[in-house]
Parts: C-alpha cells; sequence; structure tokens
C-alpha cells in the first residue's frame, strides 16, 4: 500500500505545478496569436522561468527552495496572460486566475510559498497600478479597485495558510506514530525471537540428556542458566 508521506506529498504537488507551469507556455502563445500581438517574449520568458523550476526540482527536489520558485514562476507566468489580455474584455477574469493558483500552492502543505505568492500578487498589482494600469485591469484601474482585490488576496491567503499548517502538522503527527509502532513492533519481534531461542534450547538439553525428561520447564530454565558462559550478554537468560 502506498505511504502519503508529508515529502511524498510534496513531490507530487510540485510534479503537477511544473506541469502546469509548461502548460502555460503553449496557453500564452494562444492568446499572443489570437490578439494579433507579438508572441515571442512573452511565450520565452513563461517557457524560460518553467524551464528553470524545473532544473531546480531536479537537483534539490521538493525543497522549500522549489516550492517557493514555483510560486514565482505561476503568479509571473498568470501575470503575463493578464497583460497579454490588454484591452480585452476577458482580461479581468483572468484576475482569478491569481486565486486559483494560490489554492494549488497550499497542495505544498507549507505556509510560506502561498504568503509569497499572495505577496507578489498584490505588489504587482500595486506597481503596474501606477506603471502601466493597462497590463493589469481592462480600461484602467485605480488605487480603490487594488485595494479591492488586496483584500480579497489576504482573506484567501489567510484561510489557505491556516488549512496548510494544519495538514502540516498532521502529516508530521501521522509519520510520528508511524514511526513510533514500528519501533515498538522491531522490539516485540526481538524479543519473541529470544524466547523462540530459549525455548530451543532447553528443549535441545531435554533431547540431549533423558534423564532430565521429568523436570519441568522452570527447572530447565534454572539449569541451563547454571551452564551458562560467563561472557554472556548481560540481561540474557
Amino acid at each position: 500500500m502506498m505511504s502519503w508521506t508529508l515529502d511524498s506529498v510534496r513531490s507530487r504537488v510540485a510534479c503537477v505545478l511544473l506541469g502546469l507551469a509548461f502548460l502555460h507556455v503553449p496557453l500564452l502563445l494562444l492568446i499572443e496569436l489570437m490578439l494579433g500581438r507579438s508572441v515571442w517574449l512573452p511565450t520565452a520568458l513563461a517557457f524560460g522561468m518553467a524551464a528553470a523550476a524545473w532544473l531546480l526540482y531536479a537537483t534539490r527536489g521538493a525543497a522549500i527552495v522549489t516550492q517557493l520558485a514555483l510560486a514565482i514562476v505561476l503568479i509571473a507566468q498568470v501575470s503575463l496572460m493578464v497583460a497579454s489580455l490588454a484591452g480585452h474584455p476577458w482580461q479581468p477574469d483572468m484576475h482569478m486566475y491569481y486565486f486559483a493558483v494560490l489554492a494549488l500552492l497550499a497542495g505544498f502543505c507549507d505556509w510560506r510559498p502561498i504568503v509569497l505568492g499572495a505577496a507578489l500578487t498584490a505588489l504587482h498589482h500595486l506597481a503596474l497600478q501606477y506603471i502601466l494600469p493597462a497590463a493589469v485591469f481592462y480600461q484602467g484601474g485605480s488605487l480603490g479597485r487594488v485595494l479591492l482585490h488586496a483584500v480579497i488576496v489576504v482573506i484567501e491567503t489567510s484561510f489557505l495558510t491556516m488549512v496548510a499548517v494544519m495538514l502540516e502538522r498532521m502529516f508530521v503527527l501521522n509519520e510520528n506514530s508511524l514511526a513510533k509502532a514500528q519501533e515498538n513492533a522491531d522490539r516485540e519481534r526481538q524479543v519473541a525471537e529470544r524466547e523462540k531461542a530459549h525455548g530451543l534450547q532447553v528443549q535441545k538439553l531435554a533431547e540431549t540428556f533423558p534423564v532430565l525428561s521429568h523436570l519441568d520447564k522452570h527447572e530447565l530454565e534454572r539449569l541451563l542458566l547454571m551452564f551458562r558462559p560467563a561472557a554472556s550478554v548481560p540481561g540474557e537468560r
């Protein structure tokens, strides 16, 4: 039966999110082609970020640095999609993808990628609101719209962070319980093996010396202890 440890869950989530990062490349290309815009720079950026995250996963696994890198890559790719839809009525709808990505990051059972993703989303909206408003909001935005989005992000981030922390603690507790159970099972197996070996010794003694057959088990055990070499491990019978 498959054992779902915290490390294995994080590794699987990382693989899924890496696949999503690479899926964003043709999706972004399609958006640019449909709108008749330059496709090379956004597509190249999206692919380069996905490839960098994959190389990091290949060398470090699903470590926290990989989780944070995936948070950066996915939020950046969504931002490229939002910018690519500048002037299109669907641009506001693409903003919902930020919230979806934050929810996906909760799969790591770690609060840090979620908080980083939320912080990058807020910083992106706030900075581009003054630098390049069209890359964020359809028909322009305002500080009020940025603050509205920020409040929604904070609400979602707070809940997702709480869920991630609880899941991480549950996994750790479960792994500790399994390790303790395995330790107890190993100890009981060793005791049973020692008892079995001792019983065989008593049986062999009785078979070797038939005159002792009238003795009961406890008397045979005491007799066996009398002939135990002095070099025996302390505590062994």
